[in-house]
């Protein structure tokens, strides 16, 4: 087990060893040629052999720390064997032949000898450096959650309403739709926009097999993203981070939520009093006529749902229907837009930093004024997820419902950095959503103005902007 719940995937942990172990193998030890007619080393069909399993499995850049130290060590023993073989054809004190095994045991060149201890001395080198690296870029899964229940995973663009104005003025209500929202219950689910989320939930299905930490058709891109905003030179050396693509995390792709296995056991057992007992046990919502409650959750600056995915699953393993946003502002490191495309992290706000302090944090509130919005249009957007009249197609195809499962009474509010930051102002406007806010290390002075006037006391307000100007916002 490695810190903070980690531990080594136990298939590419032993692919790892084993290529260490044949660079190892073909280091230390003299060629034999099994294939005489061929001049086919013991060797180097061991170091072919790992060197296929390692770029099938991972291909050049996924396992680097191994990957890129192969061709090096393979190059160096193939010139080791090329001089051994020269020197043992110059000058042979003793030649043992037996079947096809060639054994050469003595050659008195003494600078092939220093070119051949160099070879090994490089050689042996680069084996501990890479060991070192595959020590320190680990491929990883993320340990199961300590929560009763197993979790589901679904990645889906929720559509959405986006009527800012609207929801400032508590003209939209999550437990009575105004018209806009009507007309998404009455199935027009295109609404007029998406927010991209991935829902993690309770489920009693299986989890056994593990699915990938990043989503595989933008896992590289976000790794490539998150090293880019690195400092130089780190920045240009973009396949650092891609050892991520292998890390896997316990859930089960478009299970079913945990509301409906216990329909289908209660149906499976009929009047098997102690066994209908050991269900309720594990299943608490129906038998105190409950739902599921809710959380969202806002990723900080540089962030996105999957790299949050961790405390989500604790969540949804704990109980909790939880949603995970990616916001579109450009504030996460990187996601893809329901058209297919990839919405890149915006740096150019950074450099505002470097012109005027006031004109940076101005750039921040403005995000989170966005981000805001598309937080508050995710909350209005779960009565189309719990709505039984409602098609998604996108839940559809997979065979999933949430309908009548979610409870919209019982809905908390957090984030990470900017993500708590968004949740407060976001709070601060609707608190009648909310039963509270989970806000984790905020960024205080990048929340909105108005949600700043609303929870600070006048004091900590001052410099955010104007008393009269704050009076007018008001």
């Amino acid at each position: 087990m490695l810190l903070g719940g980690l531990k080594p995937i136990r298939s590419r942990l032993c692919l790892d060893i084993f290529t260490i172990a044949a660079l190892g193998y073909a280091t230390f030890t003299k060629p034999t040629h099994v294939f005489s007619l061929f001049h086919v080393s013991l060797n180097s069909l061991i170091l072919v052999l790992a060197c296929l399993l390692t770029l099938i499995t991972a291909g050049l850049t996924k396992r680097w720390t191994i990957s890129f130290f192969l061709l090096p060590i393979i190059t160096l023993q193939i010139v080791r064997e090329f001089l051994e073989q020269s020197c043992c054809n110059e000058v042979v004190n003793e030649t043992l032949i037996m079947n096809t095994t060639i054994v050469c045991t003595a050659c008195t060149s003494t600078f092939t000898s220093i070119i051949l201890f160099l070879i090994k001395i490089v050689s042996v080198s680069l084996i501990v450096v890479s060991v070192i690296l595959s020590i320190l870029f680990p491929a990883v899964e993320i340990s199961q959650p300590k929560g009763k229940y197993n979790v589901g995973i679904i990645d889906l663009h929720l559509p959405v309403i986006f009527d800012e104005e609207k929801i400032k003025r508590h003209e939209l209500d999550i437990h009575h739709p105004g018209d806009n929202e009507d007309s998404i219950i009455n199935g027009n689910v295109n609404a007029n926009g998406s927010v991209s989320v991935k829902l993690l939930y309770p489920t009693h299905e299986n989890t056994e097999h593990n699915v990938p930490y990043f989503n595989t058709d933008t896992a590289k891109l976000v790794c490539e993203a998150l090293m880019a905003v690195a400092p130089r030179p780190l920045n240009k050396l973009q396949w650092i981070l891609h050892t991520w693509q292998l890390s896997k995390i316990k859930s089960k792709r478009n299970a079913k939520p945990i509301a409906v296995l216990m329909e289908k056991e209660e149906d499976k057992n009929g009047d098997d009093d102690d066994a209908t007992a050991n269900e309720e046990k594990k299943i608490p919502y129906k038998e105190h006529g409950s739902k599921i409650p809710i959380v969202l959750f806002s990723h900080g600056l540089t962030g996105n749902t999957s790299i949050y995915s961790y405390q989500g699953m604790n969540l949804a393993s704990n109980g909790y229907f939880v949603v995970l946003l990616d916001h579109s502002d450009g504030s996460a490191i990187g996601m893809k837009k329901r058209n297919g495309t990839f919405l890149h992290y915006d740096s150019s706000i950074g450099d505002f930093s470097k012109e005027s302090a006031t004109k940076y944090v101005r750039a921040r509130r403005k995000q989170a004024d966005h981000r805001a919005t598309e937080l508050l249009a995710a909350t209005f957007a779960l009565r189309t997820l719990n709505a039984s009249n409602v098609i998604i197609p996108e839940l559809e195809k997979v065979g999933v419902s949430f309908a009548d499962k979610l409870d919209l009474h019982n809905i908390m509010i957090g984030g990470h950095s900017f993500g708590a930051a968004t949740a407060l102002t976001v709070a601060a406007r609707r608190p009648d959503l909310f039963k509270g806010v989970i806000a984790h290390d905020p960024a205080l002075d990048w929340m909105t103005d108005d949600a700043r006037k609303i929870l600070f006391c006048e004091k900590r307000f001052v410099g955010s902007m104007s008393k009269k100007r704050a009076e007018e916002k008001a």
